[in-house]
């Protein structure tokens, strides 16, 4: 209800809210045969959205930015799961004993609706359970282009999660879920042509809005996340990274080999389950490198 009443109020008094986001769904919807937007997405811009403090205009903009960045450059597939707000499968992952699934949606599905508006999984097929989640933004580049604003990386939440990732890591040749899925991102990022990508710092990330007991729960050290995967520290967001061209091999034995060709398969698949039908025959073959 009170949910309710704030959508009436600001789509009755509010003219930014009204012409420059609700015009705005409404316009993108027609042009791309895409359903009525849902509630989530109506309500975006009304809520604490991706860094503490963001005013209501400035989410507007993020939020346009994503969307008409995302039906120029995704599939029309990723396009209506992200839009819809739910997932589907990319691509399965062999390990020595196990089978992990990489997923691709909308926030709703994994609950990081306040850390941006695609997100990028990893779930072990035994236990269903999500061992990893990154989320992610497209947004324009400072100089110009365009570029990737990465909102949040969590692990599992599990009672055992520590012993789930080491157990999982192992299990991926030493690549660990975390990890597997940014690369996923920077993936993206590089298919639609981003040299950049952001990250949200400790300090500015949106669940410091949040009362001290969720924070507790919720919170986790970003700048240490983001700094020991390589990144700088940078404004406007906190951080940044150079997105590669292609995974960096480390692989020095046969265990490193095979880690390689699982970041291959992440590669690729991430790419073409944001763009486009994956190459069945190349995931195959990289499948096979990285069990053989």
């Amino acid at each position: 209800m009170r949910d309710a009443l704030r959508f009436t109020r600001a789509a009755s008094i509010d003219q930014h809210y009204r012409s420059g986001w609700l015009a705005f769904l409404e316009a993108l919807t027609a042009a791309h045969a895409l359903p009525p937007a849902g509630v989530d997405l109506l309500m975006k811009p009304l809520n604490p959205y991706l860094l503490l403090n963001l005013p209501v205009g400035e989410r507007i903009r993020m939020l346009r930015n994503h969307y008409t960045m995302m039906v120029e450059s995704a599939s029309p597939r990723a396009v209506a799961h992200i839009w819809r707000g739910d997932a589907f499968d990319a691509s399965v992952l062999t390990g020595k004993t196990g089978s992990y699934m990489l997923l691709l949606g909308g926030t709703r599905a994994f609950l990081t609706r306040k850390e941006g508006e695609t997100t990028l999984a990893l779930r072990d097929e035994e236990t269903h359970e999500v061992l990893a989640k990154v989320t992610f933004l497209l947004t324009q580049a400072p100089e110009g282009g365009r570029g990737v604003l990465i909102g949040g990386l969590q692990g599992s939440r599990s009672d055992a999660a520590k012993q789930t990732i080491i157990r999982a890591t192992r299990d991926l040749h030493g690549l660990r879920p975390r990890d597997a899925v940014l690369l996923g991102v920077f993936a993206i990022a590089d298919q639609i042509g981003a040299r950049q990508a952001w990250a949200v710092s400790s300090a500015m990330h949106v669940h410091r809005a949040r009362d001290k007991r969720q924070q507790e729960r919720l919170f986790a050290d970003y700048d240490s996340v983001w700094l020991e995967r390589g990144a700088r520290g940078a404004l406007p967001f906190g951080w940044t990274f150079d997105v590669p061209v292609s995974p960096a091999p480390t692989g020095r034995n046969l265990q490193g080999q095979r880690r390689d060709a699982l970041k291959e398969i992440v590669w690729r698949t991430a790419r073409t389950a944001f763009a486009g039908t994956p190459d069945a025959a190349a995931v195959r073959c990289l499948a096979g490198a990285a069990t053989g």
